[in-house]
């Protein structure tokens, strides 16, 4: 699995819709969930279980998730300006 618990996600996959299960709640693309926990979904399939998103106990008597490859990890880069700092200084040429 390419996900751990408390790690924020964002879903790259435009999900679900309400014909498949109504009174469900489902990621929408384009934002961020952070995951709190998984199971197997058979066959390989990894759920994941999201902070944001808590819905009832199916027949099954489990929480519905939500498949793994609907997602990605939220990449965050340190912010680094010094080059563009180093441009705002003047050169100095020598003065003959």
């Amino acid at each position: 699995m390419k996900f751990r618990i408390g790690q924020k996600i964002v879903c790259i996959k435009e999900p679900w819709t309400p014909i498949e299960a109504p009174w469900r709640s489902y990621p929408k693309y384009g934002e961020v969930y952070t995951m709190r926990g998984y199971r197997p979904d058979g066959d390989d399939l990894i759920s994941l279980l999201l902070v944001e998103i808590v819905n009832d106990i199916g027949i099954d008597g489990l929480e519905a998730g939500f498949w793994e490859g609907r997602f990605r990890p939220v990449v965050t880069r340190e912010s680094d300006i010094s080059c563009f700092k180093a441009l705002l200084k003047p050169k100095l040429e020598p003065v003959e």
